[in-house]
């Protein structure tokens, strides 16, 4: 919450954070703590996948992150901007507001992303997803679930990547087939590096800019030697 006035109090950006889980439903969802921890509890999950016991169990409201979006996102009202087209794959693009997504749900990913393409909110809403599968996660299990419509989720250490990659190729089936599909592109990606920027959150409107490319180098990659300029790119676009 400190993040989320300092957004919205300094710089005056409607930053909003929600105190729940990403769900395929508005049920309430098992998380285990995996360190104790001792690292912010870093890998918080619905998966025990580390060290946990039973005993870690936190129930965790979420809220269906596809009715969500499609809510708060999809139809909410953004200014008229002119249409251009783009060059690179002769599709259209809109000048204004753009969404990106970080998926990085420590497991959960094996149901969250279906349900967001099965919906058709990930063509309609989302620009550019990134984020990471869990193989080393599985055994993972995910009880069927009626309101999103889909069946149990069994995913072994044998099936794992070939879950992944059938994701994947659904993904790109979506693009090819739909030709308003707005999300560019799917990143598979693990940027944690916000974590070693060193830079602090700002304390006027007159810190926050947006920078150029040249700047990137010169503000964040001699600071922390694990960025790197994709990984950049990204985090700069969102904001």
């Amino acid at each position: 919450l400190h993040v989320q006035n300092v957004y919205q109090d300094v710089v005056g950006l409607r930053y909003h954070a929600i105190l729940a889980g990403a769900g395929i439903s508005n049920e309430p969802l098992m998380f285990y703590r995996q360190d104790n921890g001792k690292q912010n509890d870093w890998a918080f999950s619905t998966v025990c996948h580390l060290h946990c016991q039973a005993g870690d169990a936190i129930s965790v409201p979420s809220v269906h992150l596809a009715k969500w979006i499609k809510q708060h996102i999809t139809n909410r009202i953004v200014p008229t901007n002119p249409i251009v087209t783009s060059s690179t794959d002769d599709r259209t693009i809109e000048n204004g507001p753009k969404v990106v997504m970080k998926v990085d749900v420590e497991g959960y990913e094996y149901a969250l992303l279906p349900d967001l393409m099965l919906t058709g909110v990930l063509c309609e809403a989302v620009d550019l997803i990134f984020g990471e599968f869990h193989h080393h996660f599985a055994n993972i299990h995910i009880p069927a679930n009626t309101e999103a419509h889909l069946p149990a989720i069994n995913v072994t250490r044998s099936n794992a990547r070939r879950y992944s990659l059938d994701m994947r190729a659904n993904f790109n089936r979506l693009r090819e087939e739909s030709s308003s599909c707005r999300t560019a592109k799917f990143v598979e990606a693990d940027d944690e590096s916000y974590l070693f920027d060193t830079i602090p959150l700002p304390t006027s409107r007159a810190q926050f800019q947006y920078v150029t490319e040249q700047d990137k180098d010169e503000l964040f990659c001699d600071k922390c030697p694990k960025c790197t300029k994709v990984a950049y790119g990204s985090s700069l676009k969102a904001l």
